[in-house]
């Protein structure tokens, strides 16, 4: 199939057309709602964004097979063979390498410059769209991040050597504050702590207790009773104790702990908790993190494979489907824990007066 060439749309006259016509459907539901935008504008575009980044994929590919792969082939049989460079091509080892790394530099220097153009253009007309689209209110900024401070505010995450991250978005929803970012933490040993989404909704309202939800793995591994033992006695240390609440389907996802039992069953309502179950699963392997810590609420999103949530795909899906559950990822991604702190805004009986 031959793709013409499209001409470059700005994010804002994007997210107009898209909010024309979703104001013309009105009654859909926001998966709809979404639906519309991504067969009005951001199909064409992304199909188009995942064309350009053909080439620079295969500039990768030759540059590995043609030029890395044969240089460490050729380094393993002089090691293997005891032989030096003299023996084979007829002239010194220091030589093979200069001769190499004249030709390799430009190569990676030049592929790292057409990737660099073709991520802050991808992000303008895919990424930027949609989250104008999420709300209009919203600014990004693809080179910020969430502060150190907004992260171990969270109480959930420790910080050691490493704290960096990108793709910053901040803006006022209904009447509170939200930012979020990628981030990505590490210990000196450069073993991840945190990779992942970081978001921060600031309230005008306090909860005065703190309320922590962590994956439960250890319930999944050992069993319930001798998992929620186990919790029971790590939570006490810190003045919190594990919170058990009347969802078995969330206690077997996650652990909970407060240090106010009856304020965190009252943030827990059984909607919410069926909101985060369902978070949860359609986040497959990454992993749900959230506190309630005075006016705040912190969600992650962390992954264990080192996910770039709004980087192009390294791997380009091959199907008009793959391609729209590859943008409807990033929409819920963003959208989702958005709906939740909008569920925790609405929930007057969780806020002390």
């Amino acid at each position: 199939m031959t793709l013409t060439k499209l001409p470059k749309i700005s994010p804002s006259h994007m997210y107009g057309l898209a909010r024309r016509s979703v104001k013309e459907n009105s009654h859909l539901s926001t998966y709809d709602k979404f639906k519309t935008l991504y067969l009005t504008k951001l199909e064409k575009n992304l199909i188009q964004r995942l064309q350009e980044i053909k080439p620079i994929n295969i500039g990768w590919f030759v540059f590995i097979f043609l030029f890395a792969f044969p240089y460490i082939l050729l380094r393993l049989y002089y090691a293997i063979y005891s032989l030096t460079p003299e023996q084979i091509l007829g002239f010194p080892r220091d030589l093979t390498d200069v001769i190499f790394f004249i030709i390799v530099f430009p190569l990676i220097a030049y592929l790292l410059r057409k990737h660099d153009r073709f991520t802050k253009i991808y992000k303008e007309t895919v990424i930027e769209p949609i989250i104008k689209f999420i709300n209009p209110n919203l600014q990004y900024f693809p080179n910020k991040h969430i502060s150190a401070k907004d992260y171990l505010d969270s109480r959930l995450f420790k910080m050691d050597k490493t704290f960096e991250g990108d793709d910053y978005i901040e803006g006022v929803l209904d009447n509170f504050e939200f930012k979020m970012s990628e981030l990505h933490t590490a210990y000196e040993s450069k073993h991840p702590i945190f990779d992942g989404l970081f978001f921060v909704f600031k309230y005008q309202k306090n909860i005065n207790s703190k309320t922590c939800i962590y994956p439960d793995r250890a319930q999944r591994l050992i069993g319930k009773l001798l998992a929620q033992k186990i919790q029971s006695f790590l939570g006490s240390r810190d003045n919190e104790n594990l919170v058990k609440l009347e969802n078995p389907e969330f206690e077997k996802l996650f652990k909970v702990f407060s240090t106010d039992q009856i304020e965190a069953r009252t943030i827990l309502t059984p909607v919410m908790m069926e909101k985060i179950i369902k978070f949860q699963n359609d986040l497959g392997a990454v992993k749900l993190y959230i506190s309630f810590i005075n006016n705040s609420v912190y969600i992650g999103l962390k992954s264990a494979t080192h996910k770039q949530f709004f980087e192009p795909p390294s791997l380009i899906p091959r199907s008009k489907i793959a391609i729209f559950n590859f943008a409807q990822d990033i929409y819920n991604c963003i959208n989702t824990p958005i709906e939740i702190a909008k569920e925790i805004n609405n929930n007057a009986s969780v806020w002390k007066k």
